[in-house]
């Protein structure tokens, strides 16, 4: 193809940008987000912190397409949030090379489908776009965790017989200030092949074509013919300020932001959105549930049926009107399931709100769990402090009837029963003929999917894509 050959870094990304603009806006705005850099010393291909990209010499020696379907690959993975995400995978024990292609391998089918629906030769790219063998049916439906738990219990020997489509390149996000991540891999890529010259529906584009403009709300300040930067480094794109320099803690905020925003201009200038971005767009313009008090509420509630009027205890406001009395005070059976899909934050998210129940409870048993019970404690209002000295540690599968059938004929009908887990269990049949048997208020509150045999249920956060 005639854009195979280029001359400089500003002319490659150039042709990058006036290509996403005509055929994938919601990229292009995206890609306006995030710092551009091209690194002339570095090893990548290219690679990600989720607020900047960098390229190198290796992605400018690329054929057109392919340098194309590398830099959407790192604007999805961004898209995806995968720079945040590989923390809590590599948390769960699995190793860097599993979690980075089951990232990728999530990234190129979703990908692939956007490239199927917009270009007329999408094979060209599925040669750099590659799955892996993973199943068609996983890489639809399951999320990158998922596919990474998998790969590392089913196909442990994957990561030493592959690599990766642009190296090891999801980097952990700096504290601030953006910039790739720090250090460089001695893993090597083979992305390098020329691949054909198919000509897609928007293949040819013109470096002479504008590149069109960014939503109003970018302030991107592009500089496409920006000076070098002390290391061999130039800027190609300044990128977002408030993204760059965004702490840890507030980088998934304002990382959503620039999401939304992207997804929302690409709609509203006529773009057609793939399935898998509809859902991005439609978990980040949803209405966030607060999980917390709607637990708190449920809980109160049905304390309230265990009370009554009477003189014994006079009302505190107003001394000549009976007050409220506790006909019984039941107790809390909280099991915590800890098969790794529980993040550390809302483990103690939800310890915080157990805590704050136990002076509305008799005691409060925590059972923690995974296919069996790993953890037994007993809480009174006398030693709740304990339960925030608990520490969360995941890992193991997830089946719930060896776990309450233990306890299911202590629970009295009273009593409450709060069950926080994934979900995702290997034995829901069995687990719901003994929850069925269980008269106590039941709660359920899920990370992920809903199991039957509960009276309320709450999901703590979106399904993850």
């Amino acid at each position: 193809m005639k854009y195979d050959k280029v001359s400089s870094p500003e002319e490659a990304y150039l042709q990058t940008m006036i290509f996403l603009a005509r055929a994938f806006p919601q990229l292009y705005f995206l890609s306006k987000y995030l710092r551009v850099t091209y690194n002339e010393n570095s090893y990548f291909i290219a690679r990600t912190d989720g607020k900047s990209i960098e390229i190198s010499p290796r992605w400018l020696a690329l054929p057109y397409h392919g340098r194309l379907a590398v830099f959407m690959h790192e604007i999805y993975h961004v898209l995806l949030k995968h720079p945040l995400r590989l923390k809590y995978i590599l948390e769960s024990g699995i190793d860097m090379e599993t979690a980075q292609i089951a990232c990728d391998a999530k990234v190129n089918y979703s990908l692939m489908l956007s490239l199927e629906n917009a270009m007329s030769n999408p094979e060209l790219y599925k040669d750099i776009l590659r799955t892996f063998g993973i199943p068609e049916e996983m890489l639809e439906k399951a999320s990158a965790e998922e596919i990474a738990k998998w790969l590392h219990k089913d196909r442990p020997g994957l990561a030493a017989s592959v690599e990766p489509t642009a190296g090891i390149d999801i980097q952990s996000p700096s504290s601030g200030g953006g910039g790739s991540g720090e250090g460089d891999s001695e893993s090597d890529s083979t992305d390098d092949s020329s691949g054909g010259s198919g000509k897609g529906k928007s293949d040819e584009s013109e470096s002479e074509s504008s590149a069109g403009s960014g939503s109003g709300e970018e302030g991107d300040a592009e500089s496409s013919g920006s000076s070098g930067v002390a290391g061999g480094t130039k800027v190609l794109n300044e990128g977002k300020k408030e993204l760059l320099d965004a702490t840890q803690d507030k980088l998934e905020e304002e990382l959503s932001k620039v999401i939304r925003n992207s997804l929302i201009s690409a709609k509203t200038a006529g773009a057609k959105l793939s399935a898998i971005e509809e859902r991005i767009l439609g978990q980040l313009t949803k209405a966030k549930v607060d999980w917390r008090s709607i637990l708190r509420n449920w809980v109160n509630t049905y304390i309230k049926t265990n009370v009554i009027q009477s003189y014994i205890r006079p009302n505190r406001r107003f001394g000549h009107l009976p007050g409220q009395v506790s006909i019984s005070r039941p107790r809390a059976w909280v099991f915590t399931d800890l098969s790794g899909s529980i993040t550390p934050k809302e483990f103690k998210d939800f310890m915080t709100i157990v805590y704050r129940l136990q002076s509305h409870v008799h005691e409060t048993r925590l059972i923690t769990w995974d296919t069996k019970v790993t953890g037994e404690y007993t809480v009174t209002s006398k030693n709740k402090d304990e339960l925030l000295r608990i520490r969360f540690a995941g890992g193991g599968g997830t089946t719930f009837s060896p776990v309450v059938s233990k306890y299911a004929k202590e629970i009295k009908p009273q009593d409450i029963l709060i069950c926080i887990t994934d979900g995702v269990w290997f034995d829901v049949k069995e687990a719901h003929k003994i929850m069925k048997s269980i008269k106590a208020l039941k709660i359920l509150v899920t990370t992920k999917d809903e199991v039957p045999g509960f009276d309320k249920s709450v999901r703590i956060r979106e399904v993850e894509v």
